[in-house]
């Protein structure tokens, strides 16, 4: 698959999950993959999915997608379009780490990342861990701890506590971006000495503090996250979407009044933001020069 095509793949495949998200049982779409869990190798539309909930493909043309209703993330094939679990147990829970995918017990997981190396990122909301899949093939625990729920900052990333995180974004560098959601926070995992950074939110629930540090502002309940080539953040919060600044950490405001936004994707070849405003049932872009459209939905509730 070409490298101009997988974006719009991803792209496709993000706008339709999201509008599964919330009332996945409403549609009126083709499914990809989704009908509790299914056995492997079913073509992935005859496979059924218990409330999906994040989405990501890699070079290949593989999909990847979080069952969070059955604790399992599973893999659709892009050349048979077959589907695959590569973790979990379709039990929900925690028995530790370095063990492979299909042995390791995950909770209800958010959004998810994959790198080009093939790894799979994800946050379990329930456990407040930031875990990967990586090409050992085995899951280990990156960000979080199930004996701490303090958000401290500038610890070892496995030392701090994340509330109910919601997504995570990997920069190519390999540092880890995470919705800390019920902390107000966006927070770093620093790849190189491996220890928990404060990017943006300062513990507040509040759409505050534009034009000023990020680490300063306030943050509506922060539901996903996104970046570009230049270290830019696009956040998603409660009703707004906001941009923080790479080179000088400056918060703004790029859209205000959304219905609690639950995904976005930047694309960086054209500069459009795209995103899912879950509650108005619709799916908007911003174009590079700023002007908003609706690309799907209505505004009304429905198949």
């Amino acid at each position: 698959m070409s490298r101009n095509v997988l974006p719009c793949l991803m792209l496709i495949l993000f706008c339709l999950t999201l509008l599964f998200n919330t009332h996945a049982q409403e549609r009126n779409v083709s499914l990809y993959a989704g009908m509790v869990a299914s056995p492997d190798n079913l073509l992935g539309y005859q496979s059924i999915a218990k409330i999906p909930t994040g989405i990501s493909a890699d070079t290949n043309g593989n999909v990847y997608f979080s069952d969070a209703g059955n604790c399992v993330i599973r893999k659709i094939d892009g050349a048979t379009s077959k589907l695959f679990t590569k973790v979990g147990t379709n039990l929900c829970g925690n028995n530790g780490d370095g063990l492979p995918g299909t042995s390791t017990m995950i909770g209800r997981v958010g959004n998810i990342f994959v790198d080009g190396n093939g790894q799979i990122y994800w946050p379990e909301t329930d456990y407040g861990l930031v875990r990967v899949f990586n090409t050992l093939g085995v899951v280990e625990t990156l960000v979080g701890s199930l004996s701490t729920s303090s958000p401290s900052d500038n610890v070892p990333c496995q030392d701090t506590g994340l509330s109910a995180p919601r997504a995570v974004w990997v920069d190519s560098s390999g540092n880890i971006y995470i919705t800390d959601t019920n902390n107000y926070r966006v927070r770093r995992c620093n790849f190189l000495i491996k220890t928990i950074e404060r990017v943006a939110g300062n513990g507040l629930s509040s759409d505050s503090g534009d034009s000023g540090p990020a680490t300063s502002a306030g943050l509506s309940f922060p539901n996903d996250i996104h970046g570009d080539t230049s270290g830019n953040l696009y956040i998603a919060c409660s009703t707004s979407i906001r941009f923080v600044d790479g080179g000088t950490g400056i918060i703004t405001t790029l859209i205000s009044g959304l219905s609690n936004p639950q995904g976005i994707y930047y694309q960086i070849s054209s500069g459009t933001l795209f995103l899912a405003e879950s509650d108005a049932h619709v799916i908007r872009k911003r174009s590079s020069s700023g002007t908003i459209s609706t690309i799907a939905g209505s505004d009304a509730r429905g198949n």
